[in-house]
Parts: C-alpha cells; sequence; structure tokens
C-alpha cells in the first residue's frame, strides 16, 4: 500500500513536470510566431507592427536573445537609439557569442554614438566566434572605425584581412574602394589605381570609386582616363558631390 501511495505520487509529480514541459514548449511555439511576424513587419518597413509583435514575444520568452536582437532592429529602425542599445546589450547578456548582435551594437556606436574604441571592442569580440559565417561585415567596420580615428594602418589591415577570409563578400567593391583610398591619401598611386579598377569591375554603378579612380589617375598624369571616369561619376550621380567635384576637376585638365 504505502509503494503504490508512492507510486502514485511519482506519477502525479512526473505529469506535473510534463505539463510545465508541454507548456514551455507551447510558449516558446507561439513566441516563434510573434518573432516571424515581428521580422516580416520590419522586412516591410512596418517598425510599430513589428515592435507590437516582438513586444508579445518578449512576454512569452523573455530570455531569449532573438527576441531582444530583433527587437534592437526596430527601436534601431524607428531611430530610438538608447532603446536599441538597451535590447542588443540584453542579447549580448543572454548571449556572449552573438555576433550578429555585438556587430549590429558595434556599428550603432560607430555611427551614432561616436564610440569608435568601445565599437572596435565589439567588433573584436564578433570575430572570436569561429562560427559566425560572415566575418567580413565586422571586419569592414573595425577598419571604417580606424577611419574616423585617424588610424589608416588599423583600417588597411582591417579591410585586407576581410577580403582574405571571405574572398566572395558583397562587401568586395567597397572594401577595394576603402583600400584605394587609403593609398591615394598616402601616394601610393599605382596600388590606389589597381584596387579602385578592382572596386568598379566588381560594382560599375558605385560613382565614389569611379571618382577616387579619376583622381588617381590625375596623379598618374592619365589624363584621357581620368576624364572618362569623371565623367562616369557625372553620369551616374550627376546630383552627387562627387559630381559636383568632378565638374571642378574636368574644367582642369
Amino acid at each position: 500500500m504505502k509503494w503504490t501511495r508512492s507510486w502514485i505520487a511519482g506519477l502525479a509529480a512526473l505529469v506535473v513536470v510534463l505539463s510545465g514541459c508541454v507548456s514551455d514548449a507551447e510558449l516558446k511555439e507561439k513566441a516563434k510566431g510573434h518573432i516571424r511576424i515581428g521580422e516580416a513587419n520590419i522586412q516591410a518597413g512596418q517598425y510599430p507592427q513589428a515592435l507590437k509583435a516582438l513586444q508579445e514575444a518578449e512576454k512569452l520568452t523573455p530570455d531569449d536573445p532573438k527576441v531582444h536582437y530583433d527587437l534592437g532592429l526596430a527601436y534601431d529602425r524607428m531611430e530610438f537609439i538608447d532603446e536599441a542599445v538597451k535590447e542588443f546589450q540584453k542579447a549580448i547578456a543572454l548571449k556572449p557569442d552573438y555576433s550578429e548582435a555585438l556587430n549590429y551594437l558595434g556599428t550603432i556606436y560607430l555611427e551614432k554614438q561616436g564610440k569608435y574604441e568601445e565599437a572596435i571592442v565589439l567588433f573584436k569580440r564578433a570575430l572570436a566566434n569561429p562560427l559566425y559565417e560572415t566575418p567580413a561585415l565586422p571586419l569592414y567596420n573595425m577598419g571604417r572605425a580606424c577611419v574616423a580615428k585617424g588610424d589608416l594602418k588599423g583600417a588597411y589591415a582591417s579591410f585586407s584581412e576581410a577580403i582574405r577570409k571571405e574572398p566572395r563578400t558583397h562587401l568586395m567593391p567597397v572594401l577595394e574602394l576603402n583600400l584605394g583610398v587609403i593609398d591615394y591619401r598616402q601616394g601610393i598611386y599605382l596600388e590606389a589605381e589597381r584596387h579602385l579598377q578592382k572596386s568598379v569591375e566588381r560594382a560599375p554603378n558605385l560613382a565614389e570609386a569611379h571618382y577616387w579612380l579619376g583622381m588617381t589617375q590625375m596623379q598618374l598624369r592619365k589624363r584621357k582616363e581620368a576624364a572618362e571616369s569623371f565623367r562616369k561619376v557625372i553620369q551616374l550621380a550627376p546630383d552627387s558631390e562627387w559630381a559636383a567635384k568632378s565638374r571642378e576637376n574636368l574644367s582642369r585638365l
């Protein structure tokens, strides 16, 4: 009799545990539905609707780093920067090797808060994850942070490493552009021309790359090629600052 009671009590406890597990699974599945809706709304540019869906997901699974990452995206797109920072920090606290969140928070520090050193620390942490599939992105951002703080050597190393680690990255045109501009500023014109030619070959509509190619060709006394580059800038982006500068340069050729 005593054994029977113990067995029944054990079964009751097991039922409670199992029902709790099912409940957790149901909560997670329901949260995933809200996350999917939130992400779809972010893609569609419907940020208030995204925020509403993601806040519902947060109520169900407050310890899910993905929820906080997506909340950070929504807040950032709505220009609520402080709230975005808090959400990315929560995501990172829950998942310290969350490279996407580390990179995004670093980008906010770089572009919107001028915290270049803090940004570089986050980009390095993003790169420390061997499973991160797009290392060129934080390396590119780290290069931009180095440029912003006047460290051209560090920037050149970061852009070069991005190309080495991810030779098929979609960032290749801007990586080559940045390497070319740094070489130009340091008076290494042949190398600058090489990088800038690669940039325009990969992205023929990138007006800024054509502008710097023209500037480099001027320094190399390639007047005809420089004129062609400046005309290309004007054709691609007639109302841009690059076009205005190109017109000035054409008048001097």
